[in-house]
């Protein structure tokens, strides 16, 4: 990405009664097929659940390689430059994004998948609404050139509202949903691993399940999520549409989430990047304990790279300005499915045969809000 930056204006108003799921998709409405983002508090008064940030118009996008260290790679850029005086000023210069599980991987020394996608995916330069939660206002920040901060108020104010989701009935899951590891495999792989467990604290085992999109728009599918979500249980909502690439086919990616892996805002002291993300990835609860031999154990028992489940979810901004979320209820859409992956917890006391449904259950909240969109779209 370019190392030059417009420059940025900021406009503060006073709440303006919409919620930020509502704006961003009043905002997205005039620039169809072109990325965009929405990071959002699910509940306002939990820790770090201040602010909610909608991006769009975005200007540029990263596809970081397999094998790059993709957290250093934002560090290096942002932590250096000067630190704006506001957080939506800060939001406007950055960059918003994942990084996929096989980071932890790279920072672990631990051989990659055949099969591993993009180390990190980013958009940046979006013209970008926050929401202050606390102190009940919007601020919008942009380039200033083009009066495009006015012109983000009006669209805010006058674009059409989202259509209602049709409502379903609990537990209803889509009708074709496909598991890349079937119930007797991974059952046979969770025995296989019984043998090393007592060499780890815990193990924790994974497959993806797939579902046609069948005419589903993916944020109808975030919104069902995060309406089923919306606890202090799981304060994070994220959905970020990166558009198309030379690179790469359309990518979305949306979820929910209950444990943020690093946060430094504006004001805030200095803290390392990559040495808290370090700290963090990989999480224990998606990969087991110690991490760095389960991740080498889980090298020889699966098949496939984990991809974006298990990594972050968040924006890096100059002067280090950065939150990222554990990417663990994530779902991703691309080439017509939607994918999600879920795992099992092994210790010296569980069953192999009861892994199958724990995945299922870990699923069962994403699958049904597939369900839901899907309907919605029929």
């Amino acid at each position: 990405m370019s190392d030059e930056a417009p420059a940025i204006a900021s406009l503060r108003v006073d709440d303006l009664g919409l919620d930020p799921r509502t704006a961003f998709a009043r905002l997205r409405t005039y620039t169809p097929g072109r990325a965009a983002f929405l990071l959002e508090s699910l509940a306002p008064a939990a820790e770090g659940g201040r602010y909610s940030i909608v991006g769009y118009r975005v200007r540029s996008g990263e596809v970081l390689p397999p094998g790059v260290d993709a957290f250093a790679v934002q560090a290096q850029t942002f932590e250096s430059r000067p630190e704006p005086e506001s957080l939506a000023a800060a939001l406007a210069e950055g960059v918003v994004g994942f990084v996929s599980s096989s980071v932890a991987s790279v920072w672990s020394r631990v051989r990659l998948f055949d099969d591993e996608g993009p180390s990190g995916v980013f958009v940046a330069g979006a013209t970008v609404v926050l929401f202050d939660h606390q102190e009940r206002t919007v601020t919008i920040a942009g380039p200033a050139k083009g009066r495009v901060v006015e012109r983000c108020l009006w669209e805010m104010q006058h674009g059409p509202d989202p259509a209602p989701l049709a409502p379903v009935a609990p537990g209803v899951l889509p009708g074709t949903v496909h598991a890349d590891v079937g119930d007797e495999k991974l059952q046979a792989r969770a025995a296989r691993a019984k043998a090393f467990v007592s060499e780890l604290d815990a193990l924790s085992l994974a497959r993806t399940f797939t579902s046609p999109r069948a005419g589903a728009d993916a944020f109808d599918v975030y919104r069902a999520l995060a309406e089923s979500a919306a606890d202090a249980a799981s304060p994070h909502g994220y959905y970020i549409d990166f558009g198309e690439s030379p690179v790469q086919a359309r990518l979305e990616i949306f979820g929910v989430a209950g444990t943020a892996l690093h946060r430094r805002l504006p004001g805030d002291a200095p803290r390392s990047l990559t040495e808290g993300l370090r700290a963090a990835l990989p999480s224990r609860d998606l990969v087991g304990a110690p991490a760095t031999e389960a991740l080498r154990l889980l090298r020889q028992l699966e098949e496939a790279s984990r991809q974006a489940w298990g990594g972050g979810v968040g924006f890096v901004a100059p002067g280090g300005t950065a939150s990222f979320v554990l990417g663990d209820e994530i779902i991703t859409a691309q080439h017509g499915s939607f994918w999600c992956t879920a795992g099992a917890r092994l210790d010296a006391s569980t069953d192999p045969l009861s892994v199958a449904d724990e995945t299922r259950r870990a699923v069962a909240r994403r699958l049904a809000a597939i369900a839901r969109a899907q309907g919605a779209g029929a």
